[in-house]
């Protein structure tokens, strides 16, 4: 698949504002900037993300992966997450991916990648640092965490196995 560049952006999109990455036979990276809303319609190629970026809005998967490679995604005060499941999910890098958590609201069911257990699920450092969140783990999607951080939120594991190799730091 060929890639295309995104267009050039401004460092913050509106808090209302909506960017659908569309196009199933054309790879494309997320800039690193905060968006409002992300809708990711990429059938069977993924969306990446092209440096840290910052959700604070609905990340809504509509058909797709989003890889998030060795960079930070972060869903913001004001995200949540939709449309996520075992074919729409997030895919990590082995131990390299961080997934951060800063709504203050629940922000749904997420999935990560189970293609290839101990990389596609594996996350160097997941932190929950939002007052009153709760993030849920699809079904069937355990995951590996190097670190896992809860300073404020609620992790569901949804009966899932969560491996942490590293520390736990806080209670949530």
């Amino acid at each position: 698949a060929s890639t295309a560049a995104a267009p050039a952006m401004a460092a913050t999109q509106g808090a209302t504002s909506t960017i659908v990455y569309g196009g199933a036979s054309v790879a494309h990276a997320l800039p690193a900037i905060t968006f409002g809303n992300v809708t990711i319609n990429d059938g069977s190629v993924s969306v990446t993300l092209g440096g840290n970026v910052i959700v604070d809005g609905t990340l809504n998967f509509i058909s797709g992966k989003l890889a998030l490679l060795t960079h930070i995604l972060n869903i913001g005060p004001g995200g949540s997450v939709s449309g996520m499941s075992a074919t729409n999910s997030f895919v990590c890098n082995g131990l390299s991916s961080k997934f951060t958590v800063t709504a203050t609201t629940n922000i749904g069911t997420v999935y990560f990648d189970q293609t290839t257990p101990g990389t596609t699920n594996s996350i160097t450092t997941f932190t929950l640092n939002g007052s009153g969140n709760t993030v849920t783990l699809g079904a069937s999607d355990p995951i590996t965490v190097g670190t896992l951080a809860l300073t404020n939120g609620t992790l569901a594991d949804g009966g899932n196995t969560i491996t942490v190799t590293g520390n736990i730091t806080g209670t949530g």
